[in-house]
């Protein structure tokens, strides 16, 4: 069974946001992003990310610039 992924890092590059979290390989992730993390609408920030097996990096451009942000990551559909 593969274990649901976890964000491992989070980082404040300029003004962008980079997530990284841990992936099995053969598998595709979504980033996500809400504004709270419960009564708010979940936006894909990048989608179909393939796994590695290992720790992946994805960016949120311009991330940082908002108020405030949620990150979460799930399998693709």
């Amino acid at each position: 069974t593969n274990a649901p992924p976890r964000i491992t890092d989070f980082r404040v590059v300029g003004s962008n946001c980079l997530i990284a979290f841990t992936t099995f390989p053969g598998i595709s992730y979504d980033l996500q992003r809400a504004d709270e993390p419960t009564g708010s609408p979940w936006s894909v920030v990048v989608t179909n990310l393939p796994g590695t097996g290992g720790i992946v990096q994805s960016t949120d451009t311009n991330g940082a610039g908002r108020a405030r942000s949620f990150y979460l990551v799930r399998t693709s559909p």
